[in-house]
């Protein structure tokens, strides 16, 4: 592993650059233990104090976790704090809801396309799981374990697209949607005949995919989608109308 000594310019950044490229070169990857304080102080030629910097910094946004008497180790990219901070900003702007699910939908349309068309086939297994638990629910009339189920389903889905950035930016979108609109999702999924559409799109998606056919994937996708954002839609006018 190649490690460069550090010029005396914000040095703790500088240890911070290093180790992403190590990641990124595949020298470190997920799971990994750094080696310690102290020798990796002596390894990029600081104090040691720069490198507790770098430590707290990368443990702060996500690509370090540093275990009690274990060291600290590479993680897998955690978005939450970045969305602990840019939530309040979503929450403040009227309407967002449906700008978000409008991404979304351009999103996830993209992710059904790819992976129909994806060799990560063990996620295959997850979406189908996801689609039996949806029919079961449907079975017990459980509105609970079908939004479980739903949001396993398309998580699934942008995991098995095989594209990173999209997988990230969906978990950050989904994420913020869970709270937003949970209860809307609930009341739509409720009505049975809400519940038993809704499954059946989501096994015609399932039947696109397993087919390896991305256009059919794609299309299944946006008519899911419509039928969910005009749903959203009209739960929205109602509580309105109520009110």
């Amino acid at each position: 592993m190649e490690i460069k000594p550090i010029a005396q310019r914000r040095i703790y950044q500088d240890i911070i650059e290093q180790i992403i490229g190590l990641i990124r070169r595949g020298d470190l990857e997920v799971g990994d233990r750094l080696p310690s304080e102290r020798e990796l102080a002596e390894r990029f030629g600081v104090s040691r104090q720069s490198v507790r910097e770098a430590l707290r910094a990368m443990e702060v946004i996500g690509l370090i976790e540093t275990r009690h008497g274990g060291g600290s180790h590479i993680t897998d990219v955690n978005i939450a704090p970045f969305l602990n901070m840019l939530a309040p900003i979503f929450l403040a702007k009227k309407g967002f809801e449906y700008e978000l699910l409008e991404l979304r939908f351009m999103l996830e349309v993209k992710a059904a396309e790819l992976a129909a068309g994806s060799d990560q086939t063990e996620m295959f297994s997850t979406i189908e799981d996801s689609v039996r638990s949806m029919r079961a629910a449907v079975a017990e009339a459980d509105a609970e374990k079908g939004v479980q189920a739903d949001i396993a389903f398309h998580r699934a889905i942008f995991t098995m697209s095989g594209n990173w950035v999209l997988s990230k930016a969906a978990e950050f979108i989904v994420s913020i949607l869970e709270v937003t609109v949970a209860y809307g999702r609930r009341l739509i999924l409720s009505d049975p005949a809400n519940s038993e559409e809704l499954t059946r799109q989501h096994e015609k998606i399932l039947t696109a995919i397993r087919d390896r056919n991305p256009a059919e994937a794609r299309l299944r996708m946006e008519q899911h989608l419509t039928f969910v954002l005009d749903a959203y839609r009209r739960y929205d006018e109602t509580t309105r109308t109520d009110a």
